[in-house]
């Protein structure tokens, strides 16, 4: 420690005598303290800067956080509530086996499995909706996104944009279709414990419904975009040639008209075969 304040001492006094006879040495502090000071509000402005981009994303993080534990909170409430019964529940079986009264423990067993099978469905339920809540939460800017990086691909490869136009689309409907999925998964839920055995039966039946609609989605995906794709490259070729062989581009015109039509029939054709299989499935005889 002695040996610590001494260097100490030493390098101050050896500071101060530096200071008071070289103005060499007092020009060249002088010019490190500038410099120092420079960078000390460079970094002060980073900071500032940096503070004013992330301060509005902190703040929604801490909201979004907080909203999602009181939203996680209000969903797990009810499971809270049905494990304390299974706890009362069994507490009450074995006071009635000890003290003989068989009542209190064939209530005590009728509360356990009612509680765990209404728990089961309140898990079910709280992990459904939150799904649904963080997905529909999120999705707004995620396809505001894609649609902006489209349309700029677009701007520059409009063939490459109508493919992935087309793409997005079939992402669109999935996502749609699975939301009404888990909505009625909710619903279904719901009705078998409020003994609404018909409501049910439709959650079921829309649940399929909707698969088979996401799957026609799906299988319908390869042609849009080829059509789409094939579609745009006929446009740019056409507008091409209209601008530079205004007669070749108005022969083309009447060409490509013929080749949209005939592609848009194929669509339709194929759109017609699975609207027949998936009203096949679906039992819609008529519709078939």
């Amino acid at each position: 420690m002695a040996l610590i304040a001494g260097v100490i001492a030493v390098v101050a006094a050896g500071f101060v005598l530096l200071w008071n006879k070289s103005e060499k040495f007092r020009e060249t502090v002088m010019v490190l303290w500038g410099q120092l000071q420079a960078l000390g509000s460079a970094l002060a402005d980073m900071a500032g800067a940096i503070w004013a981009k992330a301060a509005p994303l902190l703040e929604m993080l801490g909201n979004a956080l907080l909203n999602g534990l009181e939203r996680a909170v209000d969903l797990l409430a009810p499971v809270a509530g049905n494990i304390m019964g299974i706890f009362t529940g069994i507490a009450d079986f074995i006071t009635g086996v000890f003290t003989g009264d068989w009542d209190k423990a064939l209530q005590g067993l009728q509360n356990i499995f009612g509680n765990a099978l209404s728990g089961l469905g309140n898990l079910a339920v709280a992990g459904f909706t939150a799904i649904l809540e963080i997905g529909t939460s999120i999705w707004p800017a995620i396809d505001n996104a894609v649609q902006a990086g489209i349309a700029a691909i677009s701007s520059r490869f409009p063939v490459l944009g109508a493919v992935l136009g087309s793409l997005w689309a079939t992402v669109q409907k999935v996502w749609s279709n699975i939301q009404v999925i888990l909505q009625n998964a909710i619903q279904f839920v719901q009705n078998v414990f409020a003994g609404n055995w018909s409501g049910a039966w439709q959650n079921i039946v829309n649940i399929f419904s909707t698969i088979f609609s996401t799957v026609a989605s799906i299988a319908m995906a390869p042609m849009n975009m080829l059509a789409n794709g094939v579609q745009a490259a006929i446009n740019s070729v056409a507008a091409f040639l209209s601008e530079k062989f205004p007669f070749l581009g108005a022969l083309f015109s009447g060409w490509a008209a013929s080749i949209s039509a005939a592609i848009e029939n194929i669509k339709a054709i194929f759109s017609g075969i699975i609207d027949f299989v998936q009203n096949v499935f679906s039992g819609n005889w008529s519709g078939a």
